[in-house]
């Protein structure tokens, strides 16, 4: 399976001190959390801060969940700490027993230097639908650009810095819930 671009550059996992609140309803959660840093199991060495994070989960319906997650914090050295701002927002909704769709958006911007009131950024919208044929068969197509001109997650040696669109066309086949076969089509453009 290959991951989209957003979601293999933001923050998958973090580790620290978590506290949750659920609604009584079940239909909001809210989490807050005191991290090591953008994925990292131990703070970075020379780091004397922590990072914060949020996150925000709302089922208004059974079939729809939003969520809106935060980070704030540093993945640098005290010396040279630049400070990241960084929102994830995405969708997920079963339209019907056939159709699912995720949308999200990912924006972050980063201090150029420390201190600096200048920051640059980074952002990713992506669209997901997946067609249920029946049991053992599923297609989907994904939709998603990628932007980074400042190389800020992903370096590049283009003018443009990395400015990514990407498509992919994958085909699933379910023989038994251990085993899945995937057959994937993926299209990259970008600008040099």
């Amino acid at each position: 399976m290959t991951r989209s671009i957003l979601a293999e550059n933001s923050p998958y996992f973090f580790a620290g001190v978590k506290s949750t609140y659920n609604s009584k309803n079940k239909k909001i959660e809210v989490n807050a959390s005191i991290l090591n840093g953008w994925q990292r199991i131990e703070r970075v060495a020379g780091s004397s801060i922590p990072a914060f994070g949020t996150q925000l989960k709302w089922t208004p319906f059974e079939k729809i969940l939003v969520n809106w997650s935060t980070f704030v914090g540093s993945d640098d050295v005290d010396s040279i700490r630049r400070m990241r701002y960084f929102n994830n927002v995405y969708a997920q909704i079963q339209a019907s027993k056939k159709w699912k769709v995720i949308t999200g958006f990912d924006y972050g911007i980063q201090q150029d230097s420390k201190g600096s009131t200048k920051y640059n950024q980074w952002w990713s919208p992506v669209l997901i639908g997946q067609y249920c044929m029946n049991e053992s068969w599923k297609l989907a197509l994904r939709v998603e650009k990628y932007c980074d001109k400042d190389g800020i997650m992903i370096e590049s040696i283009t003018n443009n810095g990395f400015d990514v669109n990407s498509f992919s066309l994958n085909t699933d086949f379910t023989p038994n819930p251990a085993i899945m076969w995937r057959i994937e089509t993926r299209l990259f453009q970008s600008e040099i």
